[in-house]
């Protein structure tokens, strides 16, 4: 782990289990809901129709059918689309949310880090100005 990374894991660490940072409504409290990871997706929820070329009568009539797909976007890559069952349509949506939520908390965290940061420069310039 590079010295960065074990910084920030240490800010990380101590915002959410001292209670000195109660200025940031229940940090504790919020990672313990939001930071499911292992329930998460990225991505959109969409709806297509498939259409099948010959010999289905839905098809003919121009209806076709509709299907739910978790549409996920890679940077330097094609999107990929997966195809969802009716019964993994909820699941879905809940880790989608789930998602928004922990992008949400990490911004929320790094803003508190950066004022952690900052705090820590004020406070070294002032015992500079001291000496």
């Amino acid at each position: 782990m590079s010295q960065s990374a074990l910084t920030g894991f240490l800010i990380l660490y101590i915002i959410c289990t001292d209670d000195t940072y109660s200025g940031h409504p229940a940090p504790r409290q919020t990672l313990h809901q939001t930071l499911r990871l292992a329930d998460v997706l990225r991505g959109s929820l969409l709806q297509r129709t498939v259409h099948h070329s010959s010999g289905c009568p839905k098809c003919a009539r121009g209806e076709g059918h509709p299907l739910r797909v978790l549409n996920v976007n890679y940077p330097g890559t094609k999107t990929r689309q997966l195809s969802l069952r009716p019964e993994q349509v909820p699941q879905v949506r809940k880790a989608l949310e789930r998602y928004r939520q922990v992008k949400e908390t990490l911004e929320a965290i790094s803003e508190l880090n950066q004022q952690l940061l900052r705090m820590d420069r004020d406070e070294s310039r002032r015992k500079e100005g001291e000496a």
